[in-house]
């Protein structure tokens, strides 16, 4: 399942770039992955495991995700603070794209900016 952001970019060299510049993140069951109100800087998709989206304060309600799927991909295009808390379900891997990485890939492939422009 590929974001419709990164199906677009059809240059090998590009989507290799951004598979090294993606790392790898372990979390345990429990553990938060990204918490409300804090400054979103980077998104994640789901490898492995599953995760819990709080709808409310409180933790309760929510959804449930499963791969292949990601999160916060809002703030790959704007500035924003995280909206719900994301905690692991289980034993849970994810590879976490910050959103400098994606700034670079445009500074050094040009040609991405078209494409990144339409999602903003």
């Amino acid at each position: 399942c590929r974001h419709p952001f990164f199906r677009e970019i059809t240059d090998d060299q590009v989507i290799r770039r951004i598979c090294l510049e993606a790392a790898p993140m372990t979390y345990g069951a429990g553990d938060c992955v990204v918490e409300v109100g804090q400054p979103a800087k980077s998104m994640y998709f789901l490898v492995r495991g599953k995760l819990h989206v709080d709808v409310n304060e409180e933790g309760r309600g929510g959804l449930y995700l499963k791969p292949p799927c990601w999160i916060g991909d809002k703030c790959i295009f704007v500035d924003t603070l995280r909206t719900n808390t994301v905690r692991a379900v289980t034993s849970t891997e994810t590879l976490m794209l910050e959103k400098t990485s994606v700034a670079a890939l445009i500074c050094d492939f040009p040609e991405v900016q078209v494409v990144y422009d339409r999602f903003r």
